[in-house]
């Protein structure tokens, strides 16, 4: 099957990005030697302030615009991805930015593998010097590892074949916020061959939180979400958890920003797991 005949389509969670997501639409213009694709923008409701950057696009990309609740990354992507019939549904972010050849190799990656990711470039330049140790282990793998175990590819940057993703209901919108889902799904297609996009025009330069308040909250929600994974997918016979959480800690104490949020993000998984793990005992 040709992408003319199957359909490439790019959706982006942009709930409340307002001009963050300017950035990534232009990223998205300079495409080279990409298929026929289109965008599709997940908005929380008329009064979203990103309408009048993506009107700004019009004519430039074949674009529209969803609203979803906000109920979380992976509500919103499901929802993206369920206005489009296109065989091939490419997944990034509005606050990064993909590089020119990012539609074309991840839709011939993705049709061929039936899931695939892209390689990541952090933007060192954006990353406040105490917080990158939080963001290193992004730095050029397409293929991330679930506490040096499982492995995935970020959300930021997946392809994934429609008729796969529609055979495991896409996202788990059961996880909150933003963090995990992406490790949940890819857990889900374990038996689809993940492909793997290396060309350097592929990559996505990936803008990490430039404050304290928004690290933490974005390394506490990748603490709960993690806690729904290990339980979801029984993984706390890994082993590795307790010795991983207790070696951040370690390695975190140089600096009272990353030690601090390092903690928050320990003692979050933990009451996450005593959270969830009471809720089922409770159910039964």
């Amino acid at each position: 099957m040709s992408f003319n005949e199957t359909g490439v389509v790019v959706v982006i969670p942009a709930q409340r990005a307002g001009e963050i997501l300017r950035g990534q639409l232009d990223a998205l213009v300079r495409q080279h030697d990409a298929p026929s694709f289109s965008v599709v923008i997940v908005l929380a409701d008329g009064g979203d302030p990103g309408r009048t950057v993506v009107a700004d696009f019009e004519g430039m990309l074949s674009v529209e615009i969803v609203e979803a609740p906000m109920k979380g990354a992976a509500s919103a992507r499901n929802a993206g991805a369920a206005n489009s019939t296109a065989a091939v549904v490419l997944f990034c972010d509005a606050d990064d930015r993909v590089g020119t050849g990012w539609v074309k190799h991840m839709a011939a990656q993705t049709m061929v593998s039936g899931r695939a990711g892209g390689p990541i470039v952090v933007d060192r330049g954006a990353t406040p010097a105490w917080a990158w140790p939080f963001y290193s282990g992004f730095q050029g793998s397409p293929r991330q590892l679930f506490y040096g175990r499982i492995p995935f590819v970020m959300s930021a940057s997946m392809g994934v074949r429609r008729d796969l993703f529609e055979s495991v209901r896409g996202f788990d919108e059961s996880f909150p916020g933003s963090g995990g889902e992406e490790v949940d799904l890819c857990i889900r297609l374990a038996g689809t061959p993940l492909g793997i996009v290396t060309d350097p025009d592929a990559a996505i330069t990936y803008l990490p939180r430039p404050d304290f308040r928004g690290v933490l909250k974005q390394r506490m929600g990748y603490s709960r979400g993690a806690a729904r994974i290990i339980l979801e997918h029984d993984l706390d016979g890994i082993g590795s958890v307790a010795d991983t959480d207790w070696a951040l800690l370690a390695s975190a104490s140089r600096s009272l920003r990353r030690l601090t949020i390092t903690a928050c993000s320990f003692v979050a998984l933990r009451r996450e797991m005593w959270r969830l793990q009471r809720s089922r005992s409770t159910a039964r």
